[in-house]
C-alpha cells in the first residue's frame, strides 16, 4: 500500500486557548489511533479497522474538564459543548455502531 498517498492532516483544538492549533501532517503507519468526540462520524467509519467508545461518568466528566479548562471552563462546556455532543453521539447512534464499548 502507498501510505504517502494517504496522508493526512488535522488541526488539534487547544482547549486553553479556544483555538485551532498549527496542521499537523500524519502518515498512517500499521497501527494509526484517532481519538476525539468526533472522530467516529460516520462519513470516517469505513477508514477504521476497531473503533472504541469511551463513556465517561458525568461527574468525573466534570472533574476533568475542570482540570483541563478551569471553572470557566466548566460552565461552557456545560451549556454548550456537553449538549452539542450528546445530540451527536445520539443523531448518529455512536456508541451502538462502535465495536467496543467501555463505562469509565
Amino acid at each position: 500500500m502507498d501510505y504517502v498517498r494517504f496522508r493526512f492532516s488535522y488541526r488539534p483544538f487547544n482547549c486553553h486557548k479556544q483555538e485551532m492549533g498549527k496542521p499537523i501532517l500524519v502518515f498512517p503507519k500499521n497501527v494509526t489511533i484517532v481519538e476525539g468526540s468526533y472522530s467516529c462520524h460516520p462519513v470516517l467509519k469505513n477508514y477504521y479497522d476497531l473503533s472504541v467508545f469511551l463513556d465517561a461518568e458525568a461527574k468525573k466528566q466534570i472533574q476533568r474538564i475542570r482540570l483541563r479548562n478551569g471553572e470557566d471552563g466548566v460552565l461552557m462546556f456545560q451549556e454548550r459543548w456537553i449538549p452539542m455532543e450528546n445530540t451527536y453521539f445520539h443523531s448518529f447512534r455512536i456508541q451502538e455502531k462502535c465495536d467496543l464499548y467501555f463505562k469509565t
